[in-house]
């Protein structure tokens, strides 16, 4: 299935939905995190402008059903994008 990638990334007027890995390094967001406005912190947003894979893991609340089942199935491009973050961007213990 076809999944929308662009995302606005200033200005958005509904509320995004964060559904990739917690993150727990520089950068803390937890899965699901929901941001009134599309706005989130000023760190969150520096790495949506730098990462594609990254920005492309805040879907509208509207297309959150999809993007989980999306999640589910591994040779998705939001499931890659998911993996791909969490390889890069997570803390290791």
């Amino acid at each position: 299935m076809a999944k929308k990638q662009a995302q606005p990334q200033g200005g958005q007027s509904g509320t995004l939905c964060y559904v990739g890995p917690t993150l727990t390094g520089a950068v803390f967001l937890a899965q699901f995190t929901n941001f009134k406005g599309g706005q989130a912190t000023p760190a969150v947003e520096a790495r949506r402008a730098a990462d594609e894979e990254f920005a492309s893991l805040f879907v509208p609340m509207e297309e959150l059903g999809q993007a989980r089942r999306d999640l589910a199935d591994p040779v998705s491009e939001l499931a890659r994008a998911s993996a791909h973050v969490r390889k890069t961007m997570t803390r290791r213990a």
